[in-house]
C-alpha cells in the first residue's frame, strides 16, 4: 500500500510540474494505462492512484484557496462611496482607496466579457456602484435633449422644447433604485478585470454573460486594486464646482470574487 501512495505521489507531482507537461490528468492516465499494458501494474492499484491523484488535487485547490484569502483582511468600502467622495474633492479622499488592495461591495453586475489586448486574454465585466441600505445607484447627469420646435404664428416666433434625460430606470430584484447624478461617466462606470478567468465560478456564474434590460440580478463584492491612472473623471468648473470630480470612471484590476 505504501508503495501505491508514494508511486502516486510521484506521478501526482509529475503531471502537475512545469510549463512543459500541461493536461497533467491526461497524462497521468496515460502513463498509467500503458504500465498497465506492460503489466507493470494492476488495473486495481491503478485505480487507487488515480484516487490518490484526485484527491491531492482537490487539497491542491483548497490550499490555493486558502492562501488567497489569507493574511490581513482588507478594509471593505461601499463601492457607492468611492464615487461619492471622489466627486466631493478627490484631494482628500481618492488616495484612500487608490493603489491597495481592497474589498469593493455592491457592484451591480451588467455584463461579463473578455478582453484581447495583443494576445492576452482577460475576463472583465462592467458593473454600477450601489449603496444596498439606501437602494441608491449613481447615475450620469441628466442632459437637456432637443425635442422640437413650437411655432407661434400670432408672434412670428419660435421657441426650441427641451426636454431632460438620465439615462434608463434601473431596479435591483424588483426595487425601484434612486439614481444619484453627476457621479458617473456612463451608467455602468466600473470596469472590473478578473484575476482568474474562471473567477465567476466561485458564485456559479461561470457561464453568466449579461443582464437583459434594467432589473438588476446579481450583486458582488470584488477583493481588487484600484490604480490611481485607471481613474477617470471630470474637474469641476467655477468656483461652486471647482473641488468637485464629475463623470467618474474606476477600473479595478487583478480582482477576485469576494464572498465572506
Amino acid at each position: 500500500m505504501k508503495k501505491i501512495v508514494y508511486f502516486s505521489i510521484g506521478l501526482s507531482l509529475f503531471s502537475c510540474g512545469g510549463d512543459d507537461n500541461k493536461g497533467g490528468d491526461v497524462n497521468l492516465t496515460t502513463v498509467l494505462k500503458e504500465m498497465v499494458a506492460k503489466k507493470q501494474l494492476s488495473e486495481e492499484d491503478k485505480k487507487k492512484i488515480l484516487e490518490n491523484y484526485k484527491v491531492a488535487e482537490n487539497q491542491k485547490a483548497k490550499d490555493e484557496e486558502s492562501d488567497e484569502n489569507s493574511g490581513e483582511i482588507p478594509e471593505k468600502i461601499n463601492s457607492l462611496e468611492i464615487f461619492t467622495n471622489i466627486f466631493k474633492d478627490r484631494s482628500l479622499y481618492m488616495d484612500k482607496y487608490v493603489d491597495r488592495e481592497i474589498v469593493i461591495t455592491d457592484l451591480l453586475l451588467r455584463d461579463v466579457y473578455v478582453s484581447d489586448v495583443d494576445g492576452d486574454f482577460k475576463k472583465c465585466a462592467s458593473a454600477v456602484p450601489f449603496d444596498s441600505k439606501k437602494f441608491v445607484v449613481a447615475s450620469v447627469k441628466g442632459e437637456k435633449r432637443y425635442v422640437t420646435t413650437n411655432y407661434n404664428y400670432e408672434t412670428g416666433e419660435s421657441e426650441d422644447i427641451y426636454e431632460n434625460t438620465s439615462g434608463p430606470e434601473f431596479s435591483y430584484k424588483g426595487k425601484w433604485l434612486t439614481k444619484k447624478p453627476d457621479l458617473a461617466q456612463t451608467d455602468f462606470p466600473v470596469i472590473i478585470e478578473f484575476k482568474n478567468a474562471d473567477e465567476l465560478k466561485k458564485i456559479g456564474l461561470l457561464d453568466w454573460e449579461n443582464n437583459e434590460g434594467t432589473d438588476f440580478s446579481h450583486k458582488i463584492s470584488v477583493k481588487g486594486k484600484i490604480e490611481k491612472e485607471s481613474i477617470e473623471y471630470k474637474p469641476g468648473t467655477g468656483e461652486d464646482k471647482n473641488i468637485k470630480s464629475y463623470g467618474i470612471k474606476i477600473k479595478i484590476v487583478n480582482a477576485v470574487i469576494y464572498t465572506k
